[in-house]
């Protein structure tokens, strides 16, 4: 009986061919590694007490299973030539980012549950958005680390040295990312590492492509198939023929696609490889020889961004009274925003390090110019405009452009290195949005032991004392592990010998990075799981799925409708329970919003929360400013479906700030189109 093995990288048909030939009567075997120096270093790791227990049982199987095959193979070696018996091979390539990704939705069950540990994260993640957003900042941190290195992804000693540049950066877990990002490796090494030891032949020595799909080789003892596995339709002619059938098919085995884990991993993928990254892959000879183009300028790539979806209004469309764009509907407004950009964007991640930085004194301008954004950095006098961007708001008032001599001169200096984390403010809107923006950064460094930079917004928190009176500042900082001495508030021209400048995943009234929820997520799930209960307030009624955020006991100067006690009492008719979030600890806020499944209120920064709310949720705005824009940014990030009703009874005047007056039958007429009756 021919006896034939198909031997390669995995994830590349082999279940199906062997069950195909073994239905039509071969002693087929299927393997993905022979060579004999990796039999013993399968055997050194299994020694590792340090071994998850999902590899443990993965490795010991294949460890038996394959030392008994490659005693079949040295047979052949041994006994081809007296015998003029071969051994009959098959063998396949892939695309090696297409391989990479059906991977690790083979293993995704396996290793996930160690990368939720190693991101100290709930070991039960609840929501499909929820597992994506952390499987996200799981790889780009691997892959902002991964830019570091200065040696090929297909160097040999690649995965030691991303090793330890994960552990120079604080990280004692070093190995569960470098395992990970090595992998994108196999395909391109694994002929010459594995096939060539067993077979003295190099398949990289052979061209394919979709024209010619196959390549035979020929050995003293083996006879060898190659195959690309995007061909394999139009190839089962070339395998028949190869071991002696008149037609050959085999079922469709181990599919990615019918993996549990297959929709969450490739919605990460979609946006998650950088295009370096990819370049260099595909510059490799096994791209080269197996005919794999890199795909960046394929116009059939997914778009960048899909979950959850984004939009963008054009100049000339047309107002209408209602309008529904995606999960965003208005109700009554003349006029609807131009976005400069879509609300949810992929943005990039990358640190700027930069010496003897200037770091003007923060707090907006004197009334002549009370928008001006004093705060900056500055390298050699120049402005560094990316570094100092809030948004679309500020980006043209950052005042000055230049900066003197005489200033650098009369700076504050501080010592050794620093990283500059944005703005500070004591509004609990702009805290909560744009505090977090660079907080990505910190699971590459070692927080414990570093110094960080904010500029205020606002004369009020000019002072880090200011700042941890602050409660949504303290869970902040507390959450992620900031202490008040780490903190230096730039109240004052400073001159630092080196800065970290981390880019920002959050624009004001412009985009946010959609993995930016991961912050807000890791947010809540310490504040309501980790942390010790310090605010849970006593005897509030069981958590309604239904809230309204009153504003009425806000202090008079706020703006806020006059007959809001009236709006309070039409959504109590609809089923809501009216809560004052100033009167809540943060805690309680939290823990009644990621309850609730739709939440109303005036516009204002408590909306914001919305943010915690579970995916699909609802909110209705009831706005007196006409469409704010950091709204929609937080409602695209929860993935929250908002309705924007225009409740100024008075149509003609937008209160920004002070009393307005609620329009109570507008608002009833679209509350029934909302809730329903």
């Amino acid at each position: 009986m021919t006896e034939i093995i198909v031997f390669q990288m995995g994830k590349v048909a082999s279940t199906a061919i062997c069950e195909g030939l073994s239905k039509s009567g071969f002693q087929a075997e299927q393997s993905h590694f022979l060579a004999e120096n990796v039999l013993v270093e399968m055997t050194k790791r299994l020694l590792n007490p340090a071994l998850n227990d999902f590899a443990i049982r993965h490795n010991e199987g294949q460890l038996i299973a394959n030392t008994r095959l490659l005693r079949r193979v040295n047979w052949f070696k041994k006994n081809a030539a007296m015998t003029g018996k071969r051994l009959k091979v098959i063998t396949l390539c892939r695309d090696p980012i297409d391989w990479y990704r059906s991977e690790f939705i083979q293993n995704f069950n396996g290793y996930y549950p160690e990368i939720a540990a190693w991101l100290q994260l709930h070991p039960k993640l609840k929501t499909e958005a929820t597992q994506i957003a952390q499987l996200t900042q799981f790889f780009q941190l691997a892959f902002d680390i991964a830019a570091g290195l200065s040696i090929p992804i297909i160097d040999p000693t690649y995965g030691q040295k991303l090793h330890q540049s994960i552990a120079k950066a604080g990280f004692s877990q070093g190995g569960t990312l470098a395992r990970h990002l090595v992998r994108f490796a196999a395909p391109l090494r694994w002929f010459p590492d594995h096939f060539e030891p067993v077979f003295n032949i190099n398949p990289l020595a052979y061209d394919l492509s979709d024209e010619n799909p196959t390549v035979y080789m020929d050995t003293e003892f083996a006879e060898i198939l190659l195959i690309r596995y995007e061909n394999i339709a139009q190839t089962l002619a070339t395998i028949a023929h190869f071991v002696g059938l008149d037609q050959f098919s085999m079922p469709l085995k181990n599919s990615s696609k019918d993996k549990n884990s297959n929709d969450i991993v490739n919605k990460v993928f979609e946006h998650i490889i950088p295009k370096n990254f990819i370049e260099q892959v595909y510059a490799n000879p096994y791209c080269q020889q197996f005919g794999y183009a890199s795909p960046i300028n394929n116009p059939v790539l997914p778009p960048t961004i899909t979950q959850p979806p984004s939009f963008v209004f054009e100049k000339d469309q047309p107002s209408l009274a209602i309008k529904d764009c995606g999960k965003f509907l208005f109700y009554g407004f003349t006029d609807l925003p131009l976005l400069k950009k879509p609300v949810l964007s992929s943005l990039p991640r990358f640190s700027t390090t930069i010496k003897n930085c200037f770091v003007s004194s923060g707090v907006f301008n004197p009334p002549d110019n009370p928008k001006a954004l004093l705060g900056a950095l500055y390298e050699n006098g120049q402005l560094i405009l990316d570094a100092s961007n809030r948004g679309s708001t500020s980006k043209p008032s950052i005042d000055p452009i230049n900066i003197s001599e005489d200033r650098v001169s009369n700076a504050t200096s501080i010592p050794g290195t620093c990283v500059y984390m944005g703005w500070l403010s004591s509004y609990f809107g702009h805290l909560l949005l744009e505090a977090p923006a660079r907080f990505w950064f910190l699971n590459s460094i070692n927080v414990a032991q570093s110094r960080f930079i904010f500029h205020p917004l606002d004369h009020n928190n000019a002072s880090v004392g200011n700042i941890f009176q602050n409660e949504l500042a303290q869970v902040l900082f507390h959450c992620f592990g900031i202490r008040k001495e780490q903190i230096i508030i730039a109240n004052q021209d400073l001159l630092v010998d080196e800065v970290l400048i981390p880019s920002s995943l959050f624009f004001l009234n412009l985009t946010v990075d959609p993995t930016q929820l991961t912050i807000y997520e890791q947010i809540k799930t310490y504040i309501l799981q980790d942390a010790e209960p310090y605010g849970i307030d006593k005897n509030l009624p069981k958590p309604k799925k239904r809230l309204y955020l009153s504003r009425r006991l806000l202090n008079k100067a706020a703006r806020k409708a006059s007959n809001e006690d009236v709006i309070e009492r039409l959504f109590l008719a609809y089923g809501f329970e009216i809560i004052f979030p100033e009167k809540l600890s943060l805690q309680t806020q939290i823990s009644l919003l990621s309850q609730a499944n739709i939440i109303a209120g005036c516009d204002g920064s408590a909306l914001h929360m919305g943010v915690f709310m579970p995916p699909s949720s609802k909110m209705i705005v009831l706005s007196a400013r006409g469409i704010i824009l950091s709204q929609l940014l937080m409602s695209a990030l929860g993935d929250i479906e908002t309705h924007f009703i225009n409740a100024v009874k008075d149509q003609t005047e937008l209160m920004m700030t002070g009393a307005w007056e609620a329009d109570i039958p507008f608002i009833k007429e679209h509350l029934n189109t909302v809730i329903g009756n």
